[in-house]
């Protein structure tokens, strides 16, 4: 059985370096040093860098990277990124908003912005966005018999409102 490992450094050095990156985020005209790299290998050997660079722009409270489908799924700034780890290539979502958490389903993927749900599908692509369920963060508690349930925080600190919405739509439940 293979050991996969995501790792987030400030510095990297070979064999990571003569390795092509995947650049993410508000890349510079004259590139330069990244904010972030991530590194994914298998059995301690290199299979992807990431190069990550901020926006003055965006927030970046949460950041997170995970393994789904075919994919490293990486959380940064106001986007959610789906990496092919097989051949590189990139599909990126903005989320008009600061990224919250990522929630691994079998055949969707749920991204948590600071006001929406997102639905992802398998193959990379845009299933649905819920409506603003939250203006200053949105959780996913549990998702069962195809729903969704969750808190958004309208009020911060502390103003949750419970939400339940379809797994199928993304419309509210009653």
């Amino acid at each position: 059985m293979s050991t996969t490992t995501i790792a987030w450094l400030d510095t990297i050095e070979r064999p990571w370096l003569k390795m092509l990156p995947v650049r993410i985020g508000d890349i510079p005209s004259g590139l330069g040093t990244p904010d972030k790299y991530l590194l994914l290998s298998r059995d301690a050997s290199p299979v992807l860098r990431v190069d990550a660079y901020r926006s003055s722009q965006e927030c970046f409270t949460f950041t997170a990277a995970i393994i789904w489908c075919d994919f490293l799924v990486v959380g940064w700034g106001h986007s959610v990124y789906l990496i092919n780890i097989d051949n590189g290539s990139l599909i990126t979502h903005s989320l008009g908003v600061y990224f919250g958490c990522i929630y691994a389903e079998n055949n969707q993927l749920l991204i948590a912005s600071g006001e929406r749900l997102w639905c992802i599908r398998r193959d990379g692509s845009l299933q649905w966005i819920s409506e603003k369920l939250g203006f200053d963060g949105v959780v996913v508690n549990d998702v069962t018999d195809g729903t969704i349930s969750g808190d958004g925080e309208w009020d911060p600190p502390g103003g949750w409102r419970p939400f339940r919405i379809s797994l199928d739509d993304g419309k509210r439940v009653k």
